[in-house]
C-alpha cells in the first residue's frame, strides 16, 4: 500500500518524488520511459512503475495501493494521461490534483514580436496565412522571430511552405508527421532522447543517423546555440514547455543565431495546483522532519572575483536564492532552475521560504558585510523570534561574511584598519567628527546626494579640514574609483551621488 501515487516523468515529478523520499512518504511513481525512470531518486519509500498505463490498469493499481492522494505531474502535452487519471480518480473517489508547470508564453514575457498561424482549410489550401497577432512591449528581437501554432500538424504545414533547415526539439513520438515535408531527410534535424527504441524508430522513418541528435537535457542557452549553428538551422520547433523544459533558452538561442522559433502552444487551458502547493498537500503524510538551511551571504563589494570560495559553493548548492534585485542580477548566470525571491525584507523572505516546503537550501545575498549595518541581522533576529515561538524549528541559520568594504579599501590605500572607528551615514545619522576629536581615524559608508562633499564640509567645519579623506566607489569592479585629498578640498568636489566608502585619517607629517 502507498499513501501517494505520482504520475511523473518530468522535472516536477522528480521534485515531488524527492520530497516524498526525504519525508519517508510511501509513494509509487508512474513513468512511461527509461528517461523518466532515471529522473526518480532512489529511496526506500519510493517505488517506480515504468509502463504506459491504460485506464483499466490505473484502476487496478489504485485498488492495490489504496492511495490517499494522486498527483498528476505529467508533461503539459500528455493530454490523454491527464484525462485518464482524472476520470479514474473521480470514478473511485480518490483525491487528485493536476500539478501545473508555469507557462512562459505570455505577453511581455518573451520580449519578441509573435505571430499566430491561422490555417485556412488546411486540406484545400496550399498556403497558410500569417497574421501578426501579438506585439509584445519591450521588443528585443527581430520582428517575426516567433511563430505560434496549435499543433505539430500546423507546424508541419507551415514548414512545407517555408524553405530552410529545421531543428526539431519536440521529441520522437510525433516525428513521423515531419515526413510530410518535402526533402525532410535533408531539411530536418531532430534532437531526441538517447533511447535505443527512439533511434530505431527514427531510422525506420527514413531520417539519416547524422540528422539525429541523441542527447539528454537539460540544455543550456550555449548548448542550444551550438546545436543550431552546427545544424545550420533556420527554424527551431519547440513545444511551450515552461521553464523546466528550457523553453526560454531555446527561444533566445534561436534569436541569437537569427532563426525563427516555431512554438507549439499548449493543447489545453489547464487548471490545477503549483509544485509548491503540491508539496504542502504531501506534508501531512510525512514521518520525517527535514532540516532546512538558510545561509546569509555577504557578497562584499559585489564583483564575482571577490566572493569567498565558501560563499560560491553555498550559492551553487542552493535550490533557492533571495535578495534585493541588484543582488539577484549580480548572480543571474548561476541561477539555473533555482527558485528566486527578489526582496530585501527579512520577514518577506522567511514567509516565502516557509510556504515553499520543497526548498531545502536558501542563499540570501547581502551587499557589503553581514555584520556591518546589514539586513542580515534583521532576518536573523526575525528567525530567532519565530523559533522561540515554536515556528520554523526545522530551519538552521548560517552566516557567511564576505570580504568587507573596509578591509578592501584599506588594502588599496595600504594602511591597517584595526584602529578605525566604523560608522555609517547610509540612511543613518552619525557624527564622525566626534571620533576625530578623540584622535581616531574613521571608516564611513555614505549615501545620498553628493555625500562625499557633504561629509567633508561637516568635518571641515569642526576643524578637521586638513585631514585626509579617501573615497572609493564601485570597488572591485572595472570602473572602480579611489581618490584621496584633504577634507577642505574634497568639500568642493562634485563626485556624484550614490554609495561611497570613505576613510578619514590624520595626515602624516
Amino acid at each position: 500500500m502507498s499513501d501517494v501515487i505520482i504520475f511523473g516523468g518530468t522535472t516536477e515529478g522528480r521534485r515531488l518524488a524527492e520530497f516524498c523520499g526525504e519525508h519517508k512518504i510511501q509513494t509509487v511513481v508512474c513513468v512511461v520511459s527509461e528517461y523518466g525512470e532515471m529522473l526518480v531518486p532512489e529511496s526506500p519509500s519510493v517505488r517506480v512503475i515504468r509502463k504506459a498505463l491504460e485506464k483499466g490498469e490505473m484502476e487496478a493499481l489504485f485498488v492495490a495501493e489504496k492511495p490517499s492522494l494522486v498527483l498528476d505531474a505529467t508533461h503539459p502535452y500528455a493530454r490523454v494521461v491527464t484525462e485518464n487519471v482524472a476520470q479514474v480518480c473521480r470514478k473511485m473517489g480518490i483525491v487528485w490534483y493536476r500539478v501545473l508547470r508555469k507557462s512562459e508564453l505570455e505577453p511581455g514575457k518573451l520580449g519578441t514580436k509573435e505571430q499566430k498561424l491561422t490555417m485556412k482549410s488546411v486540406e484545400n489550401e496550399s498556403r497558410a496565412e500569417i497574421t501578426n497577432s501579438v506585439v509584445v512591449v519591450n521588443s528585443v528581437t527581430n520582428a517575426d522571430s516567433i511563430v505560434t501554432v496549435d499543433s505539430v500538424d500546423q507546424a508541419v504545414e507551415w514548414l512545407i511552405i517555408h524553405e530552410g533547415t529545421v531543428l526539431v526539439t519536440t521529441g520522437s513520438k510525433e516525428l513521423a508527421k515531419y515526413t510530410a515535408i518535402p526533402d525532410y531527410k535533408e531539411r530536418i534535424f531532430a534532437r531526441i532522447l538517447p533511447d535505443s527504441q527512439a533511434l530505431l524508430n527514427s531510422e525506420t522513418l527514413g531520417f539519416p543517423r547524422n540528422h539525429m541528435i541523441a542527447m539528454q537535457g537539460p540544455f543550456s542557452l550555449e548548448m542550444n546555440i551550438a546545436t543550431m549553428r552546427m545544424t545550420g538551422a533556420n527554424y527551431l520547433v519547440t513545444k511551450e514547455s515552461g521553464h523546466a523544459g528550457g523553453f526560454l533558452d531555446k527561444i533566445h538561442a534561436a534569436e541569437a543565431v537569427g532563426a525563427i522559433a516555431l512554438v507549439i502552444g499548449r493543447p489545453l487551458k489547464e487548471t490545477g495546483i503549483s509544485l509548491e502547493e503540491a508539496c504542502q498537500y504531501l506534508e501531512p503524510f510525512g514521518t520525517e522532519t527535514i532540516t532546512r538551511t538558510i545561509t546569509l551571504i555577504g557578497i562584499g563589494m559585489g564583483a564575482p572575483g571577490m566572493w569567498t570560495v565558501a560563499a560560491r559553493k553555498i550559492l551553487l548548492e542552493a535550490d533557492a536564492v533571495a535578495g534585493a534585485s541588484r543582488m539577484i542580477e549580480s548572480v543571474e548566470k548561476d541561477l539555473g532552475e533555482k527558485a528566486v525571491m527578489k526582496a530585501y525584507d527579512g520577514k518577506k523572505i522567511l514567509d516565502w521560504f516557509e510556504h515553499a516546503p520543497q526548498l531545502r537550501k536558501l542563499a540570501v545575498l547581502y551587499s557589503g558585510d553581514t555584520g556591518f549595518y546589514s539586513g542580515a541581522s534583521g532576518l536573523a533576529e526575525t528567525l530567532r523570534e519565530r523559533q522561540k515561538a515554536g515556528k520554523d524549528q526545522e530551519i538552521q541559520l548560517e552566516i557567511l561574511p564576505g570580504i568587507s568594504t573596509v578591509s578592501y579599501l584599506a588594502s588599496k590605500l595600504q594602511i591597517p584598519w584595526q584602529d578605525l572607528e566604523l560608522e555609517s551615514l547610509h540612511g543613518r545619522e552619525a557624527k564622525p567628527w566626534e571620533a576625530l576629536e578623540r584622535g581616531k581615524n574613521v571608516f564611513l559608508l555614505l549615501g545620498g546626494v553628493e555625500p562625499v562633499a557633504e561629509v567633508s564640509r561637516m568635518i571641515s567645519e569642526h576643524g578637521f579640514g586638513s585631514w585626509l579623506v579617501s573615497v572609493g566607489k564601485n570597488l572591485s569592479y572595472d570602473d572602480e574609483e579611489i581618490l584621496t585629498d584633504t577634507a577642505e578640498n574634497m568639500m568642493n568636489k562634485k563626485l556624484g551621488d550614490g554609495l561611497w566608502a570613505v576613510i578619514i585619517r590624520k595626515k602624516e607629517k
